[in-house]
This record gives structure tokens, sequence and C-alpha cells, in this order.
């Protein structure tokens, strides 16, 4: 009995040791697995962040989901926001594949860590698209960041701009009907105004003023790139455009003294009865929308107005036009002022501002 004991506890033994030598080779294949994953985890994502993008879409809906697989049941890595842009490296029928950074767990020194990997998540084809489907919201029309009445008093209140003007998102047939570019106040018949590759030079009085092109280095903020745009009877001034490295100014010149007398964002437009003008202009550095308004009496430029617009921008390279009171141009949302590729939105709304007083 006493030997039946004894041999009872050596095979007790034997199984106990057995099977921690079994366990701690589980844990080592477990620990090289893991971290064998740990390596993939890395391979993967320089294989990912080196994939090339085939096109950009930009997030229509409210928010979408980017998920590690194509199923609306699937783990949810991260959440877009309306108007995000995303990166597509895969197209399947339901599903964008998106390049994007997310957070990857992984084991190593036998605790889990996160850190942030490239990978290919997927989003529905129906939350995302064009960013030119993005539209002006009427209701933003009149946000502002900044006005400027003329007389010293500034306001960011829509309440208090719309006391001035008054815009309205109107259809393509309205506009081109009304459609008008002539622009009768302006005339190149100057031939006493001097042109050549170095300098403009204008008569004004008795003298002359010279705009003198300084042209090189190409990219320096000393640069100045002159161009005569006309001359403005209404107002007896030359207009003259000057391109700067960064930036740009139109600059009203007195014929009869010389003085340059108004500095303007833009091109003029002078309204059809000769008593309103308009300069619109886009600021990409900004990214907003600005309107200078003015009244004109005699010859001068008075009452001086100017408001800048943060939801959305004007396309000052398309046609705008006066009729009667109201000012046509096109436009398009900040956020989709260029689009995924970089270029301008090739369908921009159409606009009128209304001039109240």
């Amino acid at each position: 009995m006493y030997v039946k004991s004894i041999v009872l506890s050596l095979f007790v033994s034997t199984l106990f040791l057995a099977c921690q030598s079994n366990n701690k080779e589980e844990k080592s294949k477990t620990q090289s697995e893991k971290i064998e994953r740990t390596k993939e985890v890395y391979t993967e994502n320089d294989s990912v962040k080196t994939l090339e993008v085939i096109k950009k879409v930009t997030v229509l809906s409210d928010y979408t989901d980017l998920r590690n697989e194509q199923s609306n049941r699937s783990k949810v890595w991260k959440t877009y926001e309306y108007k995000d842009i995303l990166d597509v490296v895969q197209i399947e029928e339901y599903w964008y594949g998106i390049k994007d950074v997310v957070k990857v767990q992984y084991y190593e020194n036998e605790q889990y860590h996160y850190q942030d990997e490239y990978r290919i998540g997927w989003v529905l084809k129906s939350d995302v698209g064009s960013s030119e489907q993005l539209k002006i919201n009427p209701e933003d029309l009149h946000s502002i960041v900044a006005a400027d009445t003329g007389s010293g008093t500034e306001f960011f209140e829509e309440t208090e701009l719309v006391s001035f003007i008054k815009l309205e998102i109107i259809d393509s047939s309205e506009f081109y009907s009304n459609m008008n570019v002539r622009n009768d106040f302006i005339t190149m018949n100057t031939p006493e105004v001097l042109i050549d590759t170095n300098q403009i030079i204008l008569p004004a009085g008795d003298s002359t003023v010279v705009f003198k092109q300084i042209l090189n280095p190409e990219y320096d903020d000393g640069r100045q790139e002159h161009s005569y745009e006309g001359y403005i009877e209404i107002l007896n001034s030359y207009l003259i455009q000057t391109m700067y490295y960064e930036g740009m100014e139109y600059t009203l010149v007195d014929k009869s003294t010389g003085e340059s007398k108004h500095s303007l964002i833009e091109y003029p437009h002078i309204s059809e009865d000769g008593s309103k003008m308009i300069c619109l202009t886009e600021n990409p550095y900004e990214m907003s929308g600005e309107l200078q308004l003015m009244n004109i009496e005699g010859d001068s430029l008075v009452a001086h107005k100017y408001f800048q617009f943060n939801k959305w921008m004007p396309r000052s390279d398309l046609p705008m036009f006066w009729v009667d009171d109201a000012f046509y141009f096109r436009g398009s949302v900040v956020d989709a002022f260029w689009n995924e590729s970089g270029h301008f939105n090739s369908n921009p709304q159409f606009l009128r501002v209304f001039v109240l007083k």
C-alpha cells in the first residue's frame, strides 16, 4: 500500500511538470506569434502608406464610419464628419477603400500597446462624392466675419448687413437672360498712355506718373508687375492693376493731378446709371469672399463700404455685371471653391446682390 502511494505521488509530480512545460511552450509560442503579428503591423503600415491614391472624395452625409471590412456590422476604426476629404485607394461595388491612419493594438514586452498605423478601411459610396456637390446654404449668404460701413463703424452681425445689401441664389436661366458684360465706363482708347516692357507712363496734367516694372527676382516680396486696365471717364481716372508676390490691387490714378486716389480689391464694376461701384473678389488666404461698395458723386468715390463673407467665395474670373440695382456673379461654398483635384469648382452657383443703400 505504501509503495503504491509513492508510485502515485511520482506520477502526479511528473504530470504536473509536463503540464508546466507545455504551458511554457504554449506561452512562448503565443508570444512568438504576437511578435510576428507585431512585425506584420509594421510591414502592412509601410505598404499601405505608399499606395497610390486613385482619387479623393468628400463626405456628403452628416458623418460616415471607416470600417475594417466591407460590412455595416464590422468594426469601426474612426468616424468622419461632413466635408472631410478622403483618399481612395480601392473601389468596390458599394464601398471605397480608404487609406488613413488608425489606432492599431499590438503586443510587446508582455503588454498590449496602441499605435497610429496606416490601414485600408471601408466607407459606403453613398455617403461620399465630389466636393462640387456641396452647395451654398441660403441661410449662410449673409454670414460675415468683418464689415466696415466707411464711417468708422464696424460690425459682425448679419442683421446689420442686410440693411445695406441683400444676397440671393438664382438659377442659371435668370443669370444668362440678364447677362450684360459690357462696361461702357472703362475704355482702352487712350493712345496718350505709353506702355513698354519696363514701365507704364500716364500723362497727368503737366506731368507724368510712371509705374516701373519690378519683375526680378520672380519670387520676392518686392515684386511689382503693373498692367494698364483703361481709363474711367466718369471718375477722370486711369485704372492700374498691380500684382505682387502674394496679392494684388487696383489703383485709380487721377488724370489731372496724378494722385493715386483709391485702392480697390478687384476690377471695378460700375452700375448702369453710373451711381455705384462694386469690387468683388475671393480671398484664398483667409478662405473668404470680399465685397467693396462705393457711391459715385461727381468724379469721386464716397460712402465706402466693405464686407467679408466666410461661407462662400465669388469667382472673379467669371462674368460679373449690373442690372439696375442688382449685381450678378457666380460663386461656390468655401469648402468647394476648389475640387479634390485642386482645380476650380466646375459648377459654381449663380448669385446676385441687391444694393439697398
